[in-house]
């Protein structure tokens, strides 16, 4: 059976060589800024890690802020959603509308006529007239009465009296004797005046003498 064969010695100068380090290699000139290779921008979901530059190579100028992720713009766009409902004062939630009006009542309505305006008396300087209650007073009531009166055949007629009356008799006095008058009554309440109640005809101011017989 053969022998193995003794080992090969390297000589000194030999193993000098082998653990002498490898020549550094030349410097690389830096290319001109304008004709540098654009640098693209790095996807925001995954950022590339910039690599050292070689020395003496200037390192490119970093972009702007990296752009938001898709996740981040739904996020700011969800929140500017809600902000008007969240700003909004408390008070607009609380705002009740305005309480309706009440119905107002229905208007005042006048009176109708009074009726059967009669003469009960005169004289040589005054009348006195009486009358009857309108038949249809209303919700309203009734204030009072206006006496008022002309001579026949004109349409100037004088109030008798300066305020209004709740009698259903009034005596007219200072009058002229010998004149020829009508008078009417009319009824007030808070609808206003009504139609006029008149006497059926013109009453002459004078003196009534009763006649006595003799048998």
């Amino acid at each position: 059976m053969p022998g193995k064969p003794a080992p090969i010695k390297k000589s000194p100068a030999k193993k000098a060589a082998d653990k002498a380090p490898e020549p550094a290699p030349a410097p690389v000139e830096a290319p001109p800024a304008a004709e540098a290779a654009p640098v693209e921008a790095a996807p925001a979901e995954a950022p590339a890690e910039t690599a050292p530059a070689p020395e003496g190579v200037a390192a490119p100028a970093e972009d702007s802020a990296p752009a938001a992720s898709p996740a981040a713009e739904d996020g700011a766009a969800a929140s500017a959603a809600d902000a008007p409902a969240d700003a909004a004062p408390a008070e607009a939630a609380l705002v009740e509308e305005p309480p309706k009006a009440p119905t107002p009542p229905p208007p005042a309505v006048p009176t109708s006529a009074p009726l059967d305006v009669s003469v009960e008396d005169v004289n040589d300087s005054s009348l006195t007239i009486k009358w009857r209650t309108p038949e249809t007073i209303g919700d309203c009531g009734l204030d009072g009465y206006i006496v008022e009166y002309c001579k026949d055949g004109t349409t100037d007629w004088v109030v008798a009296q300066e305020e209004l009356t709740a009698s259903n008799r009034y005596c007219i006095k200072n009058l002229t004797n010998g004149d020829l008058l009508l008078v009417r009554v009319v009824a007030v309440n808070p609808g206003g005046r009504s139609e006029p109640g008149t006497l059926a005809e013109p009453v002459r101011i004078r003196e009534i003498v009763a006649c006595l017989y003799r048998n």
